[in-house]
């Protein structure tokens, strides 16, 4: 793990809502992890694991049309995969 960028795009009280959210990211962002956390009374769905906010401005632009509410960019933990050293 290490400091990162995660997007935020629910905060919501609706569980259903959430959930939805959370299969749209699945299906049409495959690669893009997501992560639902209930903080009570809210359900929080967050995405992505970017070093950088560059990276997490471009998917920000991919997910804008599909979260009309606006998606917006918090520090977070994040989960990273050792780089392979080429040989």
């Amino acid at each position: 793990t290490a400091k990162g960028i995660r997007l935020l795009v629910v905060n919501t009280n609706k569980r259903d809502e959430a959930i939805t959210a959370k299969t749209r990211i699945y299906t049409s962002f495959p690669e893009l992890k997501s992560y639902l956390i209930y903080q009570s009374p809210y359900f929080k769905l967050k995405a992505g694991n970017f070093k950088t906010r560059e990276e997490a401005q471009q998917y920000q632009k991919f997910l804008s049309p599909y979260f009309p509410k606006g998606v917006f960019f918090i520090m977070d933990t994040i989960e990273v995969t050792p780089e392979k050293e080429e040989e």
